[in-house]
């Protein structure tokens, strides 16, 4: 189920009916040039897109000219058409081995390629980031686009380990706006690149875990961000490993800069050419196993 909406409380409800029902939600940000959509929509196939009133010209142009169907939330058509369906729940059709989403590459080598997570790999990955959180961690900002994976810790980790979920409604790129949303809802957790959590700036704000990703830690941002938080997570994987795969902790500022140690579950190689480990010290590839692997 392809899902082009703006961050919002609907987007949440979205995905866990998305979930609940067996399927898998397909993130799609609407500023993609419409042959990406209309790629997209092709490659998985689906069934129904999702979208908001924010989006719906685009994405209805598209679904009706690729004979896609699509629900557009908020649309006074829609409300009639619930009214008549059934309020009875039902069980979760969910499975370990079911896909939970499909999150497709930049496309930079070639076409977009989506990688497809199942259950157990988000299961493993949302249990592997509460052990590295303390119970304290209660309000955690969600800022990020649904099309990165990083959304998933500051969405269905969340929801899975009741915290609260402060949602950025706004474009990243106010900034002033988004260093008043983490002090007006006291965000404890925040999560993005390390180029704009440099960008964090305001009197009197503080956050205890700032989780770093998808790019490479410097110490200049290093010595920014610690100005407004306790503690620096870099967590380092690759789409295809479920979000994350190692992390390091970092609460001074001139540590040495790693990617840290493996989550449980995951594994970590540094192999040669032929496939061999490479002696300590010696320069390799790096190679990911575990439960973090995607399906494929």
């Amino acid at each position: 189920i392809v899902l082009c909406l703006d961050r919002s409380e609907q987007m949440l409800i979205a995905i866990l009916g998305v979930l609940k029902s067996g399927g898998a939600y397909v993130p799609v940000d609407s500023r993609y040039p419409e042959e990406r959509i209309a790629h997209v929509l092709s490659d998985v196939k689906t069934k129904v897109v999702i979208s908001d009133i924010p989006n719906s010209d685009k994405i209805s142009a598209i679904c009706k000219r690729d004979g896609f169907k699509v629900i557009i939330l908020g649309d006074p058509s829609l409300d009639t058409e619930l009214e008549s369906c059934s309020k009875i729940d039902f069980t979760s059709k969910a499975q370990p081995n079911g896909l939970a989403y499909i999150i497709y590459t930049s496309g930079t080598t070639g076409m977009p390629k989506g990688v497809m997570i199942e259950h157990r790999n988000v299961v493993n990955y949302v249990f592997n980031l509460n052990r590295e959180l303390s119970s304290e961690i209660i309000n955690i900002d969600f800022s990020s686009e649904l099309s990165f994976d990083l959304s998933v810790s500051t969405t269905l980790y969340p929801l899975c380990f009741g915290k609260c979920i402060c949602i950025f409604s706004h474009d990243t790129g106010m900034v002033e706006l988004f260093n008043k949303h983490l002090a007006h809802h006291k965000v404890n957790l925040v999560k993005s690149t390390p180029s704009y959590l440099s960008l964090i700036e305001a009197e009197g704000l503080h956050i205890k875990v700032a989780i770093v990703g998808g790019e490479k830690l410097s110490q200049n941002a290093v010595n920014h961000i610690l100005k407004y938080t306790d503690c620096i997570i870099d967590e380092y994987g690759p789409t295809e490993t479920t979000v994350g795969t190692t992390c390091y902790r970092l609460t001074l500022k001139n540590f040495p800069l790693l990617i840290g140690k493996s989550y449980p579950n995951t594994t970590t190689y540094v192999l040669d050419s032929s496939m061999r480990p490479v002696p300590v010290g010696a320069i390799g590839e790096l190679y990911v196993g575990g439960e973090g692997v995607s399906r494929g």
